[in-house]
């Protein structure tokens, strides 16, 4: 077990258990890098009695949460997809019929069939992630939503190097067809042997801490 944090409970849990070299309130020493997000707090006996710590707090908060990012991001590169009968939430895979059209006319260009469409990642309008939210297979929706104009013949609606272009109504009609979610494998040591070179979740924990943190020194 490593030395907690100056100002932090030895009680602490560091079920995380990884440190690295760095002074903590200018107080030479080691101070852990990853916990169970516990608030550190200021110090309340011994020889820090009073020292205030919130700064290395967030730095620890920080590159807790960048870990526990990272290894999501890798356990989705493996995440199963699949299909589920609950309303669409962020994050989810949905497949759609989507069909715009201005002035009751339909617009080739707005619309699309089978088009699959991830929930929250505002590729498209944000309008359609709000409409999305709470749908489920089968159910449809009409909304209205602004969408860039297209240019005429002559070129009019370009707009001029870094302006803005210019915008229109549109209405459009979407049709959930399905509704899908990410299943990421469980973080244990047989999958993270087969994933990685890695012999066991600890060694891809520790590794993961290092590049988190070598970043953060970086930037």
């Amino acid at each position: 077990r490593h030395p907690p944090a100056v100002g932090a409970d030895p009680a602490v849990d560091e079920q995380l258990g990884q440190s690295t070299d760095g002074d903590v309130g200018g107080h030479p020493g080691r101070h852990l890098v990853r916990l169970a997000v516990r608030a550190l707090v200021a110090g309340d006996r011994g020889p820090h009695r009073g020292l205030l710590v919130f700064g290395a707090e967030t730095d620890l908060e920080r590159r807790a949460a960048g870990v526990a990012d990272q290894i999501d991001r890798f356990r989705g590169q493996y995440a199963e997809i699949v299909a589920v009968e609950r309303p669409a939430a962020s994050g989810d895979m949905t497949v759609i019929d989507i069909a715009g059209s201005q002035d009751g006319d339909d617009i080739e260009r707005l619309s699309a069939s089978d088009f699959t469409y991830e929930v929250g990642s505002g590729s498209i309008l944000a309008e359609l992630d709000d409409q999305l939210r709470g749908l489920k297979a089968g159910d449809s929706v009409t909304f209205e939503a602004k969408v860039p104009a297209q240019p005429d013949e002559d070129g009019d609606d370009e707009p001029d190097g870094d302006a803005e272009p210019k915008m229109e109504p549109a209405t459009f009609r979407v049709e959930v067809k399905e509704v899908k979610e990410r299943v990421l494998p469980d973080l244990v040591d047989a999958w993270i042997s087969d994933a990685t070179e890695f012999d066991t979740v600890d060694e891809f924990r520790d590794d993961m801490i290092q590049r988190v943190t070598e970043s953060r020194r970086q930037q």
